[in-house]
């Protein structure tokens, strides 16, 4: 299929969400795909000043000819330092099993985000209250567990502590 016309399609679908998402409010920016930003994302910022960058993810076109996947990505901390990687990775993988929707992660780049991926019809524009509300667990989800993460992080939060805090018996 043509690339100017998915490109053209996920611009109609974006535009939508930003139009939905003012409505709750959360002002957001469409940055439309150039040479150098291979693809459409929509940033929305919470008045809690958490970005979410909302975009489809390219697969490939001869395997999925009805689905899409969908992604929302919020990056929490840009480099995780080296002597808080282990701490970091143990309490990621509890606090992911606490969540509705969405994963923590850290990259090979030491980056810390949230992100949630789920399929949509190729070429629909998802309904608004399904949006919003995939939109508001995403976010839930998301400060349910932000400053904690960051707070471990950074140094300033024990591992220990915070399993004491959930109620997470650790031997």
């Amino acid at each position: 299929m043509n690339n100017d016309f998915l490109n053209l399609k996920d611009q109609q679908v974006l535009y939508e969400l930003k139009d939905y998402l003012a409505k709750i409010p959360v002002p957001s920016t469409l940055m439309e795909a150039t040479k150098d930003l291979p693809f459409n994302i929509l940033v929305a910022v919470t008045s809690e000043q958490v970005s979410v960058n909302i975009m489809y993810v390219p697969l490939p076109e001869d395997h999925f000819q009805e689905i899409r996947l969908f992604q929302l990505y919020s990056l929490l901390v840009e480099a995780v330092p080296a002597k808080q990687k282990n701490d970091i990775l143990v309490l990621l993988n509890e606090l992911n099993d606490r969540c509705p929707v969405g994963t923590f992660f850290l990259n090979e780049q030491a980056e810390l985000g949230f992100k949630y991926i789920f399929p949509a019809a190729r070429f629909e524009i998802p309904k608004e209250g399904s949006f919003i509300e995939i939109f508001t667990l995403y976010l839930n989800s998301l400060m349910s567990f932000r400053d904690i993460i960051i707070q471990v992080s950074n140094g300033t939060l024990l591992l220990n502590d915070v399993f004491k805090e959930l109620g997470i018996h650790k031997d």
